[in-house]
């Protein structure tokens, strides 16, 4: 499926991806409660969305980061891209954990993350599957590839795969 968002920043970035899925989500019939595009209260990348069956979603947005050079010194970052990306998936993580303690009381709630769709990525979601599969956790993926489509995946092996 291909999204009509037409960011003009790269495709991996959090303002792309906060693009393509809020477009993904409107076209699947969701209501887009809040969102720190439009609302600068809520925090940055966290959308709040309900699906059609009244399910609320708390979706936390993060991008894939590259090398960028310090204008200054002109030199590249020390952090690689493949260990901050590690970082910046567990910080989403521990960011969802805490919105649901916010949010739980309103009724069913999921938690969602929504990445690039990167190999990186891929390899962390594997590496974590076995934890989530075998503790029975539900927590959704919406994997956003470089074309604004949407793929649906879940940290719990048991969990439909979506494509």
């Amino acid at each position: 499926m291909n999204n009509t968002a037409e960011p003009a920043i790269d495709w991996f970035h959090e303002e792309a991806l906060k693009s393509y899925i809020i477009s993904y989500l409107k076209e699947q019939k969701y209501k887009i409660v809040t969102d720190s595009t439009t609302d600068i209260s809520v925090a940055d990348g966290h959308i709040v969305a309900i699906s059609r069956s009244g399910r609320k979603e708390l979706i936390e947005v993060k991008g894939y980061p590259v090398p960028l050079k310090e204008a200054a010194k002109n030199t590249v970052k020390k952090t690689d891209a493949p260990q901050q990306a590690r970082s910046w998936f567990s910080e989403a993580l521990l960011t969802s954990f805490i919105n649901f303690g916010r949010h739980s009381w309103s009724g069913k709630v999921t938690l969602a993350l929504c990445l690039p769709k990167t190999e990186r990525y891929h390899q962390i979601i594997k590496n974590v599957q076995a934890y989530f599969t075998a503790n029975n956790l539900n927590l959704k993926v919406y994997l956003v590839d470089e074309d604004g489509s949407v793929e649906i995946q879940n940290l719990n092996e048991n969990f439909l795969k979506e494509k």
